[in-house]
């Protein structure tokens, strides 16, 4: 095809040289007596046809460098169209990794944040086995036996004897006790355990964007996630004060708020531990509905945010603690946001503490699906 068109300029070339021609020898045939005459006028007729050829010349050259421009750039546009498209198949393939990743940390932080609070039961029931007055049951008892058939008499004459009933009653009291203190105890544990359970539940509904809504009473999550941090809360002598609306409802997905809720008092707990201001140590939970949300404001009087950090905060990896992985804020407004809900921030500076405030809805939003 390009062959044929550069055959075809060639003879319009031709043609016209030969009409120049032409025209130009014609007034040398016709006028004889003026030669001189002649040949200008012949000269003057060829510079048009010239000029012409001239400029279809040029005019061939510049389209067949414009024809080499174009196969160039239609090579080069195939080229890096292939490129994007390995490109694209890469970051799919990161991207599902990344999401891999992302679950698998998830996973593992905040069954860490429940692991600190299951931790601390099992360190209580330790130390109240190791400390236990019921070890004194044991000399009780033998010295009951090494009294055999003479035991009656010992309990009615004998001073020893006579404190044994009062020291039995005694040990009642204490074994009630310590039953109710490592029922309370075991009772945390058996939560922690269960609440590590949803966590993961949670996690793998959260990675196949299966939600599960049911109407529930919010003050009843919100103490269930306190109970997580009591022993915690109080071992660091911060106060908890709960300021809560008990018949608040909410539809949504209960383990995932369970999750963002244990999230954020993690956060103000380490908030005031890491603060070194010496003031009020004090955490404040409040809960009320807001329009059509379900609102829960966690304050601390930790250490407080920069203002530079506050945009940055929900970034994923962004922590300014030195222990910190910079994953649980990031994950708790992605999962508010699957709920269909929100999750923000607000503090006046470093050494003024910090306001988290999530809303949920108080009818679901997102649809419920079930894969």
């Amino acid at each position: 095809m390009t062959r044929s068109k550069g055959i075809f300029n060639i003879l319009i070339v031709g043609m016209l040289s030969l009409i120049g021609m032409g025209v130009a020898i014609l007034p040398l045939l016709t006028h004889d007596q003026n030669t001189s005459i002649s040949w200008m006028t012949a000269l003057l007729a060829m510079g048009p046809f010239l000029v012409l050829v001239s400029l279809i010349v040029h005019n061939n050259h510049q389209i067949r460098g414009l024809r080499s421009e174009i196969f160039y750039s239609r090579n080069k546009l195939q080229s890096t169209q292939t490129k994007l498209e390995q490109t694209q198949s890469k970051l799919e393939n990161a991207a599902q990794l990344a999401g891999a990743t992302e679950l698998a940390t998830g996973i593992l932080h905040n069954v860490g944040n429940v692991l600190n609070g299951v931790n601390v039961s099992v360190s209580q029931i330790n130390q109240s086995l190791r400390d236990s007055r019921m070890d004194a049951l044991n000399s009780i008892v033998q010295l009951m036996q090494q009294q055999g058939e003479n035991l009656p008499n010992f309990i009615a004459t004998d001073q020893r004897g006579m404190n044994l009933v009062e020291a039995l009653a005694q040990l009642e009291q204490i074994r009630e006790e310590e039953a109710e203190f490592l029922s309370t105890e075991l009772r945390e544990l058996s939560n922690g355990v269960n609440h590590m359970r949803n966590i993961i539940d949670m996690q793998q509904s959260s990675a196949t964007n299966a939600h599960q809504h049911e109407n529930f009473n919010v003050s009843e999550v919100i103490q269930d996630a306190v109970k997580l941090y009591s022993n915690a809360l109080a071992r660091l002598q911060i106060e908890l004060s709960l300021q809560l609306d008990e018949q608040l409802q909410a539809q949504t997905d209960r383990p995932i708020v369970m999750h963002i809720l244990v999230n954020l008092i993690s956060n103000a707990r380490n908030a005031i531990a890491e603060s070194t201001h010496g003031g009020l140590r004090k955490i404040t939970i409040q809960s009320q509905q807001v329009d059509q949300w379900a609102q829960v404001q966690i304050t601390d009087t930790g250490c407080g945010i920069d203002s530079a950090n506050l945009k940055h905060l929900f970034e994923y990896g962004f922590t300014t603690r030195d222990s910190g992985h910079g994953f649980g804020l990031h994950h708790s407004i992605n999962a508010a946001r699957e709920l269909g809900g929100t999750l923000s921030v607000h503090s006046d500076g470093v050494g003024t503490g910090a306001t988290f405030t999530l809303q949920i809805p108080v009818i679901a939003t997102v649809a419920n699906r079930i894969l």
